[in-house]
């Protein structure tokens, strides 16, 4: 991809970004967590199509070889399962639900 295009595309991604904000803003963040966990979970299932798209992509956007962007994606998942992440938001903040709306 060229850099006009790549810049077409980031230009793309904020403005979504920005559609997307008050959707986001209100929404728990044990919500977030648990769509994140589940995303998580996913990447760690070989048989998944999401983990088969983001094997597919990942090598060319993040420059890295195949076998590298598995081990790198792993390791990603690893942690991020509902339960890691909810285990974080615990552990990090005694109330959770006082990040909501923030």
């Amino acid at each position: 991809m060229n850099r006009d295009a790549e810049l077409g595309k980031l230009s793309e991604t904020k403005v979504a970004l920005r559609q997307a904000r008050s959707g986001l803003l209100s929404r728990p963040v044990a919500k977030i967590a648990d769509v994140l966990g589940r995303v998580g979970e996913r990447f760690s299932d070989p048989g998944d199509q999401l983990r088969k798209m983001a094997l597919d992509k990942l090598p060319s956007e993040a420059k890295l070889s195949r076998e590298l962007a598995e081990v790198v994606l792993d390791g990603m998942a690893a942690g991020w399962t509902r339960e890691a992440l909810s285990r974080l938001l615990q552990n990090e903040f005694a109330n959770p639900a006082l990040l909501d709306g923030l």
